[in-house]
This record gives C-alpha cells, structure tokens and sequence, in this order.
C-alpha cells in the first residue's frame, strides 16, 4: 500500500514541478505568443498600406432646400460607392462613412444628378481615396410646391368583442384631424390621413388606446 501511495505521488509531483525539458518549454511560449502577435500586427500594418478597392454606402442628405419649395419624390436613403485608396483611409470610411450632401440653395426647377460624372462635388472623400462608380447613377431631383392641409385622421381599428359583448356608441377619435406639410401635388390626392391598422380582440370593456399614426407617402 505503501509503494503504491509513493507511486502516485511521485508521479504528481513530476505533473507540477515537471522535467526540465518541460519548464524550458512552458518558458518558451510567452516569446511564442508575442511573435505571433507582432507577426500579426505587421500583416495587418502592411495590408492596410496597400492600395485596395471595396464598397462603401453613404447616406443622403439634402441641405438649403428653398422656404418654398419641396422635393416631390424621396431621395434614395443611401448611394453605394465602389472606391479604391489605402487600406487606412477605406477602414476609417467604413466606421465613419461621409454623407452624400446634395446642396439646393438657389435650385427652384427641378434636374437630375449625373451620380459618376462628379462626385466628388457631393462627398468628401480623403484625398487618396477615389470613387470608381456610384450606384444610383441617377437622382432625380423633383421640386414642387409647398403646402400646408388639415386632413382628417382615418381610424384603421378593427374591435372584436368577447362572447355575449358588443359595441354601443360611435368610436371617437382625438385629435379628429393633423396638419400636413408637404409637396402640393403629394397632398392633393390624400382626402385624409390613416392611423397604423390595429386589431383588439377578445374585448370586454371601454377602450381608451393610443394608436400611431401610418405614413402613406414617405417623401412627406
């Protein structure tokens, strides 16, 4: 019993001292890691030196847009560049990508940007970044009159009572109408102003819900 209780601590004693074979190894493998880590650093230092070519999406963005004016149809939400630069200046775009500003001061008649024929006219791209192709390659920019309506709220609800319940009495709506500003043509074909469609089922007492209002045109 003796020798076999010697045995095994013998045997746990080498697991935690170990040869010395094994400690010059585990000293070995902090140098191991760290020229690991250097090597990577060095590849991603020189891949990001490197001339590369990616896609970037930009949002859109319109500024000094006339009093008076307004735009008939939405502009895209975003214009997706094809660029090709250093890996430095593509990463930082990717994590702060600029806004493709289009500028309307002055502008009152409506025209089309030509998306590749200047854009660096529309965003600021670092200067050894370049823009190979822009997709839109249209904006239609479409001016209209702007114009005010108060339009009647439309209740999209539809009320299932429980068994053996009904509804007595109208369903009122407050406020009853809002008022709209937008493109003139836009405004003329709404005759009133929907709520999100909202169905309640299984109901047994007065209701009093807050509903939100949908938005049938996304340009206003």
């Amino acid at each position: 019993m003796a020798s076999a209780r010697g045995g095994w601590q013998d045997w746990l004693s080498r697991r935690i001292h170990g040869s010395g074979a094994d400690r010059r190894q585990l000293r070995r493998w902090p140098v191991a890691l760290l020229s690991t880590l250097c090597a990577a650093v060095l590849w991603v230092v020189v891949n990001l030196n490197e001339e590369h070519v990616t896609r970037v999406a930009v949002p859109v963005e319109a500024v000094n847009r006339p009093s008076d004016r307004a735009l008939k149809q939405p502009l895209p939400k975003l214009v997706r560049l094809l660029v090709r630069g250093r890996g430095w200046s593509l990463a930082r775009m990717k994590f702060s990508p600029p806004v493709w500003r289009i500028d309307l001061s002055g502008r009152r008649e409506s025209y089309t940007i030509a998306t590749n024929r200047a854009p660096g006219a529309y965003v600021d791209l670092p200067r050894d970044v370049t823009a190979q192709v822009v997709s839109p390659e249209t904006i239609p920019i479409i001016f209209d009159d702007l114009v005010t309506r108060r339009l009647p709220v439309s209740l999209r609800l539809t009320i299932k009572t429980a068994q053996g319940f009904q509804i007595i009495g109208p369903t009122t709506v407050e406020p009853e109408s809002v008022t709209v500003t937008g493109a003139a043509t836009t405004l003329s074909a709404l005759s009133s102003w929907p709520t999100d469609a909202v169905t309640l089922a299984d109901q047994r007492k007065d209701l009093d819900e807050e509903i939100a209002l949908d938005n049938p045109n996304p340009g206003l």
